[in-house]
């Protein structure tokens, strides 16, 4: 008679035991399965920031290319027929490279001077280095490997922002 209840106890006991190995792997699988939903939500999440980021950059980029136009005009009283040509062609980083070169003939204190001087000039200004510091804080936010902030200090666009606010004596 004890055998006979040793032995029910023990498959009791088994059964115990397969129940729960049965309830861990049940929770196994619920908890892999909630990591891969959590990882599939990040990354989601990760994809729509960064493509919000990008139209977001689009439209700056746009304005900043825009506002470059109204510098070199301001800048340099005016602009040619040729140069007007290449940015209506599509060449829309036309006017950064072309302030870019200014730079280069010693454009620092022409820009600071003419900020100070002209306000419509330091209005442009103002704008483009507002407009660019907010680009810049978004992709900073969204990308950690700072990839994208340094696409854009390395862009034209950027390359003009470093000139305005070594000019202005912000930066760099």
């Amino acid at each position: 008679k004890w055998v006979g209840q040793q032995r029910d106890t023990l498959t009791t006991v088994e059964q115990a035991v397969e129940r729960m190995r049965e309830q861990a792997e049940s929770l196994q699988a619920a908890s892999k399965a909630a990591t891969d939903q959590v990882e599939h939500i990040r990354s989601t999440e990760l994809e729509a920031r960064r493509d919000s980021f990008l139209r977001s950059a689009t439209e700056i980029i746009n304005q900043l290319n825009a506002a470059s136009v109204d510098m070199s005009r301001l800048l340099q009283n005016g602009i040619p027929a040729d140069a007007w040509a290449k940015y209506q062609a599509g060449d829309r980083g036309f006017f950064a490279r072309r302030l870019l070169k200014i730079k280069d003939e010693g454009a620092i204190p022409i820009v600071r001077a003419k900020y100070h001087q002209d306000s419509d000039f330091g209005a442009q200004v103002d704008r483009l280095v507002r407009q660019f510091e907010k680009l810049e804080e978004k992709a900073l936010e969204i990308d950690s490997d700072k990839l994208l902030h340094q696409a854009l200090v390395t862009g034209d666009i950027g390359k003009v922002y470093v000139l305005l606010a070594e000019a202005l004596g912000r930066r760099h």
